[in-house]
Protein backbone atom coordinates (compact mmCIF):
# COMPACT_ATOMS: atom_id res chain seq x y z
CA UNK A 1 0.00 0.00 0.00
CA UNK A 2 0.97 3.36 -0.59
CA UNK A 3 2.52 4.78 2.70
CA UNK A 4 0.52 8.11 2.36
CA UNK A 5 -2.85 6.12 1.78
CA UNK A 6 -2.17 4.00 5.10
CA UNK A 7 -1.94 7.66 6.72
CA UNK A 8 -5.69 8.61 5.39
CA UNK A 9 -6.80 5.38 6.40
CA UNK A 10 -5.73 5.80 9.50
CA UNK A 11 -6.22 9.39 10.45
CA UNK A 12 -10.06 8.43 9.43
CA UNK A 13 -10.68 5.48 10.95
CA UNK A 14 -9.32 6.45 14.45
CA UNK A 15 -10.94 9.83 14.20
CA UNK A 16 -7.35 11.55 14.75
CA UNK A 17 -6.47 15.32 14.89
CA UNK A 18 -2.88 14.13 13.78
CA UNK A 19 -0.21 15.92 15.45
CA UNK A 20 -2.34 18.78 15.79
CA UNK A 21 -0.57 21.26 18.31
CA UNK A 22 3.00 21.24 17.09
CA UNK A 23 4.48 24.21 19.27
CA UNK A 24 8.20 24.21 17.52
CA UNK A 25 9.38 25.72 20.78
CA UNK A 26 9.19 22.83 23.14
CA UNK A 27 10.54 22.52 26.68
CA UNK A 28 11.33 19.08 26.38
CA UNK A 29 15.34 19.63 26.24
CA UNK A 30 15.78 21.04 29.39
CA UNK A 31 16.74 18.18 31.70
CA UNK A 32 16.04 20.31 35.07
CA UNK A 33 12.52 21.50 34.09
CA UNK A 34 11.81 17.75 33.21
CA UNK A 35 13.00 16.77 36.36
CA UNK A 36 11.32 19.53 38.59
CA UNK A 37 7.74 18.61 36.81
CA UNK A 38 7.84 21.16 34.55
CA UNK A 39 7.40 23.86 37.00
CA UNK A 40 9.98 26.79 35.93
CA UNK A 41 8.74 29.66 35.54
CA UNK A 42 9.69 31.56 38.06
CA UNK A 43 12.84 29.24 39.22
CA UNK A 44 14.43 28.85 35.71
CA UNK A 45 18.27 29.09 35.43
CA UNK A 46 18.93 32.26 32.67
CA UNK A 47 21.09 29.44 30.43
CA UNK A 48 17.69 27.68 30.35
CA UNK A 49 15.37 31.30 30.29
CA UNK A 50 14.38 30.92 26.42
CA UNK A 51 12.26 28.07 27.09
CA UNK A 52 10.36 28.93 30.01
CA UNK A 53 10.76 33.04 30.95
CA UNK A 54 13.21 35.64 28.62
CA UNK A 55 12.40 38.07 32.03
CA UNK A 56 14.94 36.00 34.26
CA UNK A 57 17.77 36.96 32.22
CA UNK A 58 17.25 40.69 33.64
CA UNK A 59 17.15 39.82 37.20
CA UNK A 60 20.41 40.30 39.11
CA UNK A 61 21.20 37.26 40.49
CA UNK A 62 22.03 34.28 40.25
CA UNK A 63 24.64 35.88 38.16
CA UNK A 64 27.95 33.83 36.83
CA UNK A 65 30.82 35.60 35.18
CA UNK A 66 31.40 34.42 31.69
CA UNK A 67 29.24 32.95 28.75
CA UNK A 68 27.08 29.98 29.28
CA UNK A 69 27.37 27.29 26.81
CA UNK A 70 24.93 24.66 26.50
CA UNK A 71 26.87 22.38 24.26
CA UNK A 72 23.52 19.63 23.76
CA UNK A 73 20.37 19.88 25.47
CA UNK A 74 18.39 17.05 24.10
CA UNK A 75 14.98 15.36 25.25
CA UNK A 76 11.46 13.90 24.18
CA UNK A 77 8.37 12.77 25.20
CA UNK A 78 5.74 9.67 24.33
CA UNK A 79 2.43 9.51 26.62
CA UNK A 80 -1.32 7.69 25.86
CA UNK A 81 -3.27 6.80 28.62
CA UNK A 82 -5.08 3.32 27.14
CA UNK A 83 -2.69 1.10 25.75
CA UNK A 84 1.17 -0.15 27.02
CA UNK A 85 3.39 -1.56 25.12
CA UNK A 86 2.38 -5.21 25.89
CA UNK A 87 -1.16 -4.35 24.76
CA UNK A 88 0.02 -2.49 21.38
CA UNK A 89 2.28 -5.58 20.80
CA UNK A 90 -0.60 -7.94 21.64
CA UNK A 91 -3.44 -6.34 19.66
CA UNK A 92 -1.37 -4.56 16.69
CA UNK A 93 -2.35 -6.73 14.13
CA UNK A 94 -4.12 -9.47 15.35
CA UNK A 95 -7.95 -10.60 14.90
CA UNK A 96 -9.87 -9.58 17.81
CA UNK A 97 -12.98 -11.37 19.08
CA UNK A 98 -15.31 -9.82 21.68
CA UNK A 99 -13.38 -10.52 24.65
CA UNK A 100 -10.50 -8.58 23.31
CA UNK A 101 -13.06 -5.95 22.41
CA UNK A 102 -14.66 -5.84 26.02
CA UNK A 103 -10.86 -5.86 27.60
CA UNK A 104 -9.71 -2.77 25.20
CA UNK A 105 -12.69 -0.73 25.92
CA UNK A 106 -12.72 -1.15 29.84
CA UNK A 107 -8.94 0.39 29.50
CA UNK A 108 -10.32 3.49 29.17
CA UNK A 109 -11.53 3.36 32.56
CA UNK A 110 -13.42 6.66 33.51
CA UNK A 111 -11.68 8.74 29.92
CA UNK A 112 -14.01 9.76 27.12
CA UNK A 113 -10.95 8.56 24.22
CA UNK A 114 -7.30 7.56 23.50
CA UNK A 115 -5.19 10.47 24.05
CA UNK A 116 -1.60 10.08 22.74
CA UNK A 117 1.26 12.36 22.31
CA UNK A 118 4.93 12.80 21.25
CA UNK A 119 7.10 15.41 20.86
CA UNK A 120 11.09 15.77 20.08
CA UNK A 121 13.56 18.46 20.97
CA UNK A 122 17.47 19.40 20.15
CA UNK A 123 18.88 22.45 21.43
CA UNK A 124 21.79 21.75 19.50
CA UNK A 125 23.72 25.14 20.88
CA UNK A 126 22.91 27.88 23.50
CA UNK A 127 24.66 31.14 24.50
CA UNK A 128 23.95 33.23 27.40
CA UNK A 129 25.67 36.32 28.72
CA UNK A 130 24.37 38.60 30.94
CA UNK A 131 20.76 39.75 29.85
CA UNK A 132 20.94 38.31 26.83
CA UNK A 133 20.97 35.15 24.97
CA UNK A 134 20.61 33.02 21.49
CA UNK A 135 20.03 29.31 21.07
CA UNK A 136 19.39 27.20 17.95
CA UNK A 137 17.34 24.27 18.14
CA UNK A 138 15.29 21.74 16.02
CA UNK A 139 11.55 20.71 16.75
CA UNK A 140 8.63 18.50 16.38
CA UNK A 141 5.82 17.47 18.01
CA UNK A 142 2.48 15.09 17.65
CA UNK A 143 -0.95 14.49 18.99
CA UNK A 144 -3.58 12.10 18.60
CA UNK A 145 -7.01 10.87 19.52
CA UNK A 146 -9.17 8.04 19.44
CA UNK A 147 -12.96 8.24 20.74
CA UNK A 148 -13.62 5.73 22.87
CA UNK A 149 -17.03 6.26 21.14
CA UNK A 150 -15.99 5.25 17.69
CA UNK A 151 -14.80 1.65 18.81
CA UNK A 152 -18.20 1.22 20.52
CA UNK A 153 -19.48 1.93 17.53
CA UNK A 154 -17.34 0.02 14.90
CA UNK A 155 -17.70 -3.07 17.02
CA UNK A 156 -21.14 -2.85 17.61
CA UNK A 157 -24.23 -4.85 15.45
CA UNK A 158 -25.25 -1.48 14.14
CA UNK A 159 -21.64 -0.21 13.13
CA UNK A 160 -22.75 -1.81 9.64
CA UNK A 161 -26.11 -0.53 9.09
CA UNK A 162 -26.55 1.36 5.06
CA UNK A 163 -26.16 4.69 5.83
CA UNK A 164 -25.30 5.21 9.45
CA UNK A 165 -24.40 8.59 10.54
CA UNK A 166 -22.23 7.20 13.55
CA UNK A 167 -19.27 6.88 11.50
CA UNK A 168 -19.82 10.42 9.20
CA UNK A 169 -16.55 11.87 10.70
CA UNK A 170 -15.31 15.18 10.03
CA UNK A 171 -11.52 15.90 10.97
CA UNK A 172 -8.15 18.76 10.57
CA UNK A 173 -5.07 18.26 11.89
CA UNK A 174 -1.30 19.02 10.49
CA UNK A 175 2.01 17.95 11.68
CA UNK A 176 5.57 19.91 10.92
CA UNK A 177 9.12 20.00 11.56
CA UNK A 178 11.60 22.80 12.39
CA UNK A 179 15.08 23.94 12.86
CA UNK A 180 14.48 27.52 14.70
CA UNK A 181 17.05 30.48 16.43
CA UNK A 182 15.28 32.22 19.27
CA UNK A 183 17.18 35.22 20.47
CA UNK A 184 16.38 36.85 23.57
CA UNK A 185 16.48 39.95 25.59
CA UNK A 186 15.27 41.01 29.68
CA UNK A 187 15.29 44.59 30.66
CA UNK A 188 15.70 45.43 34.18
CA UNK A 189 12.36 47.22 35.90
CA UNK A 190 14.14 46.96 39.45
CA UNK A 191 14.05 51.09 39.31
CA UNK A 192 10.39 51.39 39.38
CA UNK A 193 9.61 48.33 41.94
CA UNK A 194 12.21 49.14 44.32
CA UNK A 195 9.75 49.96 47.04
CA UNK A 196 7.56 46.67 46.10
CA UNK A 197 9.99 44.15 44.84
CA UNK A 198 13.80 43.16 45.78
CA UNK A 199 13.99 42.88 41.74
CA UNK A 200 11.94 42.73 38.69
CA UNK A 201 12.20 42.13 34.83
CA UNK A 202 11.01 42.00 31.72
CA UNK A 203 11.56 39.92 28.82
CA UNK A 204 10.83 39.11 25.51
CA UNK A 205 12.00 36.17 23.06
CA UNK A 206 12.10 36.76 19.28
CA UNK A 207 12.24 33.46 17.17
CA UNK A 208 13.13 33.00 13.32
CA UNK A 209 11.54 29.35 12.19
CA UNK A 210 12.93 27.58 8.87
CA UNK A 211 10.13 25.04 8.23
CA UNK A 212 11.33 21.40 6.37
CA UNK A 213 8.16 19.84 6.10
CA UNK A 214 4.66 20.56 6.71
CA UNK A 215 0.95 18.32 6.28
CA UNK A 216 -2.15 20.52 7.08
CA UNK A 217 -5.46 18.33 6.91
CA UNK A 218 -7.92 20.55 6.24
CA UNK A 219 -10.68 18.58 5.38
CA UNK A 220 -11.78 14.75 5.51
CA UNK A 221 -15.06 13.08 5.66
CA UNK A 222 -16.61 9.27 5.51
CA UNK A 223 -19.80 7.27 5.69
CA UNK A 224 -21.16 3.95 4.94
CA UNK A 225 -23.02 3.41 1.98
CA UNK A 226 -22.61 -0.37 1.74
CA UNK A 227 -23.66 -2.93 4.36
CA UNK A 228 -20.70 -5.18 3.84
CA UNK A 229 -17.74 -2.20 4.69
CA UNK A 230 -16.29 -0.28 7.35
CA UNK A 231 -16.13 2.90 5.49
CA UNK A 232 -18.00 2.92 1.94
CA UNK A 233 -17.61 6.37 0.71
CA UNK A 234 -14.74 9.10 1.70
CA UNK A 235 -12.74 12.01 0.61
CA UNK A 236 -9.88 13.97 1.81
CA UNK A 237 -8.36 17.44 1.61
CA UNK A 238 -4.78 17.94 2.62
CA UNK A 239 -2.37 20.69 1.97
CA UNK A 240 1.57 19.63 1.94
CA UNK A 241 4.74 21.76 1.76
CA UNK A 242 8.52 20.79 2.04
CA UNK A 243 9.83 24.53 3.20
CA UNK A 244 8.81 27.78 4.59
CA UNK A 245 9.93 30.81 6.84
CA UNK A 246 7.91 31.99 10.09
CA UNK A 247 8.91 33.82 13.17
CA UNK A 248 7.40 34.11 16.58
CA UNK A 249 7.48 36.68 19.65
CA UNK A 250 7.12 35.36 23.24
CA UNK A 251 7.25 37.51 26.69
CA UNK A 252 7.35 37.41 30.19
CA UNK A 253 7.78 39.08 33.40
CA UNK A 254 9.33 37.88 36.80
CA UNK A 255 10.22 39.57 39.90
CA UNK A 256 12.14 38.82 43.15
CA UNK A 257 9.91 39.54 46.16
CA UNK A 258 12.14 38.70 48.29
CA UNK A 259 14.82 36.35 49.76
CA UNK A 260 12.96 33.66 49.64
CA UNK A 261 9.90 34.53 47.26
CA UNK A 262 10.05 34.67 42.70
CA UNK A 263 7.41 34.81 40.78
CA UNK A 264 6.77 34.57 37.18
CA UNK A 265 4.71 35.11 34.18
CA UNK A 266 5.44 33.71 30.46
CA UNK A 267 3.29 34.24 27.39
CA UNK A 268 4.30 31.55 24.98
CA UNK A 269 3.34 32.21 21.01
CA UNK A 270 1.82 35.43 21.46
CA UNK A 271 2.34 36.11 17.70
CA UNK A 272 3.70 32.58 15.99
CA UNK A 273 3.33 32.24 12.18
CA UNK A 274 5.50 30.21 9.74
CA UNK A 275 4.81 30.63 5.45
CA UNK A 276 5.03 27.74 3.59
CA UNK A 277 5.71 28.70 -0.14
CA UNK A 278 8.51 25.71 -1.00
CA UNK A 279 6.71 23.09 -3.26
CA UNK A 280 3.48 23.30 -1.95
CA UNK A 281 0.94 21.20 -2.98
CA UNK A 282 -2.86 20.48 -2.36
CA UNK A 283 -3.57 16.29 -2.78
CA UNK A 284 -7.63 15.62 -2.60
CA UNK A 285 -9.26 12.39 -3.16
CA UNK A 286 -11.68 9.71 -2.67
CA UNK A 287 -11.27 5.92 -0.75
CA UNK A 288 -13.39 3.29 0.27
CA UNK A 289 -12.19 1.06 3.50
CA UNK A 290 -12.99 -2.72 3.75
CA UNK A 291 -11.35 -4.36 6.64
CA UNK A 292 -12.28 -7.06 9.01
CA UNK A 293 -10.10 -5.46 12.31
CA UNK A 294 -9.68 -2.54 13.73
CA UNK A 295 -5.75 -2.50 14.28
CA UNK A 296 -5.00 -4.05 10.64
CA UNK A 297 -6.14 -2.87 6.87
CA UNK A 298 -6.05 -5.12 4.58
CA UNK A 299 -5.81 -4.52 0.48
CA UNK A 300 -8.88 -4.78 0.34
CA UNK A 301 -9.19 -0.94 -0.03
CA UNK A 302 -9.48 1.60 -3.15
CA UNK A 303 -8.06 4.75 -3.50
CA UNK A 304 -8.41 7.82 -6.02
CA UNK A 305 -5.74 10.55 -5.47
CA UNK A 306 -5.61 13.71 -7.12
CA UNK A 307 -2.53 16.24 -6.64
CA UNK A 308 -2.43 19.38 -7.60
CA UNK A 309 -0.06 22.33 -7.30
CA UNK A 310 -0.92 24.43 -4.17
CA UNK A 311 -0.36 28.09 -3.21
CA UNK A 312 1.25 29.67 0.19
CA UNK A 313 -0.29 29.06 3.07
CA UNK A 314 0.03 30.00 6.74
CA UNK A 315 0.08 28.03 9.62
CA UNK A 316 -0.16 29.50 13.34
CA UNK A 317 0.59 28.02 17.06
CA UNK A 318 -1.23 27.73 19.92
CA UNK A 319 -0.72 30.50 22.30
CA UNK A 320 -0.05 29.36 26.09
CA UNK A 321 0.14 31.47 29.45
CA UNK A 322 1.93 30.47 32.44
CA UNK A 323 2.11 31.93 36.04
CA UNK A 324 4.32 30.31 38.61
CA UNK A 325 6.27 30.68 41.66
CA UNK A 326 9.52 29.95 43.60
CA UNK A 327 10.36 29.48 47.47
CA UNK A 328 13.73 29.16 48.56
CA UNK A 329 13.11 27.86 51.94
CA UNK A 330 17.25 27.53 52.57
CA UNK A 331 20.18 27.46 50.65
CA UNK A 332 19.48 23.80 50.00
CA UNK A 333 15.92 23.39 49.09
CA UNK A 334 14.24 25.43 46.46
CA UNK A 335 10.47 24.85 45.74
CA UNK A 336 8.55 25.72 42.74
CA UNK A 337 4.81 25.50 41.19
CA UNK A 338 3.22 26.56 37.74
CA UNK A 339 -0.05 27.24 36.24
CA UNK A 340 -0.63 26.80 32.55
CA UNK A 341 -3.56 27.57 30.45
CA UNK A 342 -4.01 27.31 26.54
CA UNK A 343 -5.59 30.59 25.41
CA UNK A 344 -6.71 29.46 21.79
CA UNK A 345 -5.59 27.02 18.68
CA UNK A 346 -6.29 24.14 21.18
CA UNK A 347 -7.63 21.14 21.27
CA UNK A 348 -11.26 20.64 23.16
CA UNK A 349 -9.81 18.12 25.40
CA UNK A 350 -6.94 19.86 26.94
CA UNK A 351 -6.99 21.56 30.34
CA UNK A 352 -5.65 23.63 32.22
CA UNK A 353 -1.69 22.32 34.01
CA UNK A 354 -0.88 21.89 37.54
CA UNK A 355 2.50 20.98 38.26
CA UNK A 356 4.85 21.23 41.61
CA UNK A 357 9.15 20.54 41.52
CA UNK A 358 11.95 20.87 44.21
CA UNK A 359 15.57 20.59 44.10
CA UNK A 360 17.62 19.61 47.01
CA UNK A 361 21.53 21.13 46.44
CA UNK A 362 24.60 18.77 48.16
CA UNK A 363 27.34 20.17 48.63
CA UNK A 364 27.07 22.78 45.85
CA UNK A 365 27.64 20.33 42.96
CA UNK A 366 24.80 17.73 43.32
CA UNK A 367 21.12 18.29 42.96
CA UNK A 368 18.48 15.81 42.94
CA UNK A 369 14.85 16.89 41.57
CA UNK A 370 11.44 15.81 41.99
CA UNK A 371 8.10 16.84 40.77
CA UNK A 372 4.74 16.61 39.85
CA UNK A 373 1.95 17.70 37.39
CA UNK A 374 -1.51 17.58 35.94
CA UNK A 375 -3.51 18.51 33.54
CA UNK A 376 -2.13 20.14 30.36
CA UNK A 377 -2.13 19.63 26.76
CA UNK A 378 -3.28 15.39 27.48
CA UNK A 379 -0.35 14.22 29.10
CA UNK A 380 -2.23 13.12 32.60
CA UNK A 381 -0.82 13.23 35.71
CA UNK A 382 3.05 13.18 35.51
CA UNK A 383 5.58 12.22 38.15
CA UNK A 384 9.49 12.87 37.78
CA UNK A 385 12.40 13.03 39.30
CA UNK A 386 16.01 14.33 37.72
CA UNK A 387 19.96 15.11 39.26
CA UNK A 388 22.61 17.64 38.60
CA UNK A 389 25.89 17.79 38.42
CA UNK A 390 28.43 20.73 38.62
CA UNK A 391 32.14 20.86 38.92
CA UNK A 392 33.98 24.06 38.38
CA UNK A 393 32.90 25.76 35.14
CA UNK A 394 30.96 22.34 33.68
CA UNK A 395 27.36 21.18 34.51
CA UNK A 396 25.67 18.00 33.42
CA UNK A 397 21.98 17.00 33.80
CA UNK A 398 19.30 14.43 33.65
CA UNK A 399 15.70 14.36 34.01
CA UNK A 400 12.76 11.84 33.17
CA UNK A 401 8.96 12.64 33.70
CA UNK A 402 6.35 9.97 33.68
CA UNK A 403 7.35 7.70 36.38
CA UNK A 404 4.25 5.71 36.52
CA UNK A 405 5.00 4.31 33.14
CA UNK A 406 7.56 2.12 34.42
CA UNK A 407 4.87 0.33 35.70
CA UNK A 408 1.41 1.14 33.05
CA UNK A 409 4.06 1.21 30.07
CA UNK A 410 2.28 3.99 28.79
CA UNK A 411 4.62 6.96 29.54
CA UNK A 412 7.87 7.71 28.99
CA UNK A 413 9.58 11.22 29.06
CA UNK A 414 13.95 11.78 29.92
CA UNK A 415 15.99 14.73 29.10
CA UNK A 416 19.46 15.13 28.90
CA UNK A 417 22.17 18.11 29.02
CA UNK A 418 25.73 19.84 29.24
CA UNK A 419 26.80 23.19 29.90
CA UNK A 420 30.01 24.66 30.26
CA UNK A 421 31.37 28.88 31.09
CA UNK A 422 33.40 30.45 29.01
CA UNK A 423 35.57 33.63 30.79
CA UNK A 424 35.18 36.67 29.62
Amino acid sequence: MNPMRNLFYLVFLIRMWTAAWVYTQTDASDPRGMGMGRAQTAVVSKPDAVLWNPAVLGLREPRREGITVTLLNAGGRAANNVLSVADYNRYNGAYLDERDKRRILGLFGGDPALYGNAEMDIRALGLQYQNYSADFSVAYQAYAQVPKKLLRTVWSDSAYRVGSEDLRLKGRGYTQFVWHTDVSGAYSLRRFFRKTFQDAAAGITVSYYHGMDNMTLKHMRAEIRESDSLISHGHYRCLRSSGGNGFGVHIGAAVQINDQWSAGLYLRNAIQNIYWTSRTKEDQGRFDIRSGTFFRFDDESSTTDTTIRGQRYVTQMPALLRAGAGYRYSPQWLFSGDAELHLYHVNKYASPRLSFGAEYTINKRFQVRGGVGMGGDNRGFNMACGVGWRTGRWQADFGTGHLEGLITGRRLAFAIGAKTVIDK
